[in-house]
């Protein structure tokens, strides 16, 4: 029908390289996808050909045989204005490809930054979080906790830090390897992580130390979360030789401060003594015996005067303490080296 009708154009050379960059798009297509998804490695030793130089050709090629099209007028009009349209269209399509692939690797960057952000924030063995991150955010819970004091709309929200020590953790790694030390590690960090909140923060502090930042609490119930902790480490129902192999009760000192320290003045105590004041309870529950929880919490009645060095400045505070034992079944296993008189529960 086309002949008869005088419509049929069989071309010219230009043809010729028009369907070698269309039948260079189909191969550089089809062997890229064969490449999506192989490692990078994969995808060099499978790559012999220069992949991205031919898809570079291929469409370079493309508005030079566009202009040859528009300029060249020895072809019947029809078939000028079709080479014209698919050309075009063609350039379009490249195009619209270009923009996408332009997009997934945007994306892809902003995964993989994603990833070695929160791997640079991550204790690698345990999966909390490291100080690294605790640097970051704290400034901003420290101030949500500040103006929760200052706008008298907002209901009242306190920072509590809760440092958290193992009992006897380096007899641990001396009687039975740093391989059991570490599964020991990875069972308390589980533990802990069963009985916080979504909103607070598990910290790997150091060795076998942890911080807890419980965020948006009530210091009254702070107590009362200290020994949740406590019988979550110490638990003997499910037993640590579950995760470490060997017959092992393990359980911890824990000392606490709620920042602000002192309701009255709200700025009156910085953010690193009130962590000092916190390690300083982990000291004291040292002392008196392990297994046991000790906040440190403002006294105008100068129960006791704690030194406590933040940044380059030293200051004294009074202070009044409150005690909590872990569970007797689990506190009479506890290995009690340089014990002094215990406290009775409440302050001290």
């Amino acid at each position: 029908m086309a002949i008869d009708k005088h419509l049929y154009y069989p071309g010219r050379w230009y043809d010729i390289p028009y369907s070698v960059a269309i039948a260079s798009f189909t191969v550089v297509g089809l062997f890229g996808f064969t490449l999506a998804g192989a490692p990078v490695a994969a995808k060099k030793s499978q790559a012999p050909v220069p992949v991205t130089r031919l898809g570079m050709l291929a469409v370079l090629s493309l508005p030079v045989m566009g202009a040859w099209a528009v300029l060249n007028r020895n072809s019947p009009s029809p078939v000028t204005q079709f080479r014209e349209l698919v050309t075009r269209g063609i350039m379009l399509v490249m195009t619209f490809l270009v923009f996408a692939k332009q997009h997934r690797l945007r994306m892809d960057l902003a995964k993989a930054n994603q990833v070695l952000q929160e791997a640079s924030a991550t204790d690698p063995l345990t999966g909390a979080r490291n100080r690294r991150f605790f640097d970051t955010t704290i400034a901003g819970d420290a101030n949500h906790a500040l103006r929760s004091y200052q706008v008298q709309e907002l209901r009242v929200s306190d920072l509590i830090f809760y440092m958290v020590d193992l009992d006897d953790f380096k007899e641990v790694n001396d009687r039975y390897g740093h391989g059991v030390g570490d599964k020991v590690l990875l069972e308390v960090t589980r533990r802990i992580n069963s009985v916080i909140r979504s909103s607070d923060v598990l910290v790997r502090w150091g060795g076998d130390e942890f911080l807890i930042v419980s965020r948006y609490s009530n210091r009254a119930e702070a107590a009362n979360f200290a020994l949740r902790i406590l019988t979550a480490v110490g638990n003997r129902e499910s037993d640590m030789a579950n995760a470490a192999g060997i017959n092992l009760c393990q359980t911890c000192s824990i000392g606490w401060a709620a920042f602000p320290w002192d309701p009255g003045e709200p700025n009156a105590v910085p953010l690193e003594a009130v962590l000092g004041l916190a390690d300083r309870g982990v000291f004291e529950a040292k002392t008196f015996g392990k297994n046991r929880a000790i906040g440190v919490l403002p006294s105008d009645k100068g129960r006791k005067l704690l030194f406590v060095t933040a940044g380059d400045r030293a200051s004294s505070y009074s202070v009044q303490m409150v005690c909590v034992e872990g569970p007797s079944e689990v506190f009479g296993t506890v290995q009690r080296q340089g014990r002094r008189s215990r406290p009775g529960r409440g302050r001290a």
